[in-house]
């Protein structure tokens, strides 16, 4: 598909475009205080393909240059929202080369063909922006003509947490009988949650659960994906170029990565509670459970700032990164309900 620009043309990602793809991941930074680069592996096409329920993914080439200059990508996951089961689309991977973000008459074509590949794939459609992000922040919230509508829906924080101690907390390795029956009964209060607890890359024993008087309060997985998504240091910058030297783990914070080091972390998926466990409950349990990532230096933890456990990190030492999440208007529902939103960090 050519652009009005005929310098410039969409096409559909091929397996043969990975090395394309992990490029613009490795191109584009932000140049913030902690300058942390989200990176898709050596493999980003199969990273794209592993998704919950697959992806689309579209590359904006420069043909007189003969390179790949953009690219744009929508991950499809099975998500409840207002209690009913549906497909969303997470749109993310949409990057532009520096050198051509003046050329942002190629993003109206790009959008359009996205749209297409979207629209009766998906019943809503999600995308989060850099909270520092600002110009893009600008570009998304005001209306184009020529760009979908973006709809501000809150805050949304991975939160960097150091491995705990283990504490007193009866805490089961494992998939319990009773957890299948847990998510089933918890998850659908929530818009955007998945249908269940089997996410890729996850088996029973990944599972740590919680339960007193034989039932079950809370429950997580340990998820260790480097194979598809890690997080790169770029570097530090002002105030925190200080920060490798200092004992951040004996303060009670992760261990600060090297620049030019991948960072060692975990997450903390399919994070759930009881809606009976108050927030110092909260609080305890994703400390506890964090206990065992020890041998590694990071735990994340993603939520958005409607959801209940949000309020939790008040009470744990963290680092956080927000983002600013919208629902895009890509011919599905823009509405989200007043559930809460629960967007678990490795689907972002």
């Amino acid at each position: 598909m050519l652009v009005k620009e005929k310098q410039f043309e969409i096409v559909k990602a091929a397996p043969g475009d990975s090395e394309d793809i992990r490029r613009m991941f490795e191109s584009i930074r932000f140049h913030t205080a902690i300058d942390l680069q989200f990176r898709r592996g050596n493999d980003p096409y199969r990273s794209f393909q592993e998704e919950d329920d697959g992806a689309v993914v579209l590359l904006l080439k420069d043909r007189l240059a003969d390179r790949t200059v953009g690219m744009g990508a929508a991950s499809f996951h099975r998500v409840y929202l207002g209690g009913e089961m549906c497909r969303g689309a997470y749109l993310n991977g949409l990057k532009l080369l520096p050198e051509y973000h003046k050329r942002l008459r190629v993003l109206p074509e790009a959008f359009r063909r996205l749209r297409q590949e979207i629209q009766g794939e998906a019943d809503i459609c999600y995308a989060a922006v850099l909270r520092h992000n600002m110009s893009v922040q600008h570009l998304f919230e005001k209306p184009h003509r020529s760009l979908p509508r973006f709809e501000k829906q809150g805050l949304y924080t991975s939160f960097l947490i150091s491995p705990g101690r283990k504490s007193g907390l009866p805490l089961e390795k494992g998939g319990a009988a009773e957890l299948d029956a847990f998510y089933a009964r918890w998850l659908p209060m929530y818009d955007l949650a998945p249908l269940n607890r089997n996410m890729a890359g996850l088996t029973d024993e990944d599972f740590i659960v919680w339960r007193e008087g034989g039932r079950i309060l809370a429950a997580c997985a340990l998820l260790d994906d480097h194979r598809n998504k890690n997080y790169y240091l770029c570097g530090y910058s002002g105030a925190f170029r200080i920060l490798p030297g200092l004992p951040t783990r004996l303060l009670g914070y992760p261990a600060v990565p090297k620049t030019g080091q991948t960072v060692d972390s975990v997450s903390l998926s399919m994070l759930l509670f009881d809606p009976a466990v108050d927030t110092a409950g909260r609080a305890h349990f994703i400390r506890s459970a964090s206990s065992f990532a020890r041998g590694h230096e990071v735990v994340m933890v993603g939520l958005a700032e409607n959801n209940p456990t949000y309020q939790a990190f008040r009470r744990l030492r963290h680092v956080p990164f927000s983002s600013i999440l919208y629902t895009v208007d890509m011919g599905g529902e823009m509405k989200l309900g007043a559930r809460p939103i629960y967007l678990d960090v490795a689907y972002m």
